[in-house]
């Protein structure tokens, strides 16, 4: 297994670093067997230590999990925590090979994509109202938009803590988000909600 630390903020010690490497790896041996890439990131969060873990389950997905407090122990401490509580929450899914192989994934149905960060700064102090090339962009990165059932997608949302994900279900464009319940909200721009009430669950 391979685990990758990086220390943003300076003060990981090195037997803390072992401790921590040791405990990733226990967490991913108890859902799979091998050939699992792992990372954690620290950074100074004002006085304060945030951590970003993650273990990579495949080329196409990536289990999260974030944590903040007063010592690096404890920030990553709470970020192994959220992590398992995702893995524990779809362990019978996770250890179905065929629902992380690539054909669930279909390369051949996915849409290419970018993704832009923009800022909220108007560039314009003037009256005319700003139109989307007005933006100003200060981050882009690629995407993949795979064909997911609504399920999967849900699972991949819950597992790799997005807000919100772009799907396609038969070849529609859907999104699933975070509701400000705690709930998975579910976006299908093709149903109606007459047509919505009519879609048995396993259809999904």
């Amino acid at each position: 297994m391979r685990i990758v630390v990086q220390d943003k903020s300076g003060d990981l010690k090195p037997h803390v670093r072992e401790e921590i490497e040791a405990s990733i790896e226990g967490v991913a041996e108890k859902y799979f067997s091998g050939g699992i890439d792992a990372d954690a990131v620290f950074t100074r969060a004002g006085r304060s230590y945030a951590c970003e873990t993650a273990v990579h389950i495949g080329r196409n997905l990536s289990v999260r999990g974030s944590g903040t407090a007063q010592s690096i122990r404890l920030a990553f401490d709470d970020a192994i925590e959220h992590l398992e509580k995702r893995l524990r929450r779809h362990k019978r899914r996770l250890r179905n090979h065929r629902a992380l192989k690539s054909d669930s994934l279909k390369s051949q149905e996915a849409i290419n994509a970018q993704a832009y960060s923009i800022s909220l700064d108007s560039q314009d102090d003037g009256d005319e109202s700003p139109d989307a090339e007005d933006v100003t962009i200060v981050a882009e990165t690629d995407v993949t938009i795979h064909e997911l059932s609504t399920s999967q997608a849900a699972m991949y949302l819950d597992l790799t803590g997005a807000p919100a994900m772009l799907f396609r279900r038969h070849g529609e464009i859907n999104m699933v988000f975070r509701r400000a319940d705690g709930n998975i909200g579910w976006i299908d721009p093709s149903l109606s909600k007459d047509t919505l009430k009519k879609v048995p669950k396993d259809a999904a």
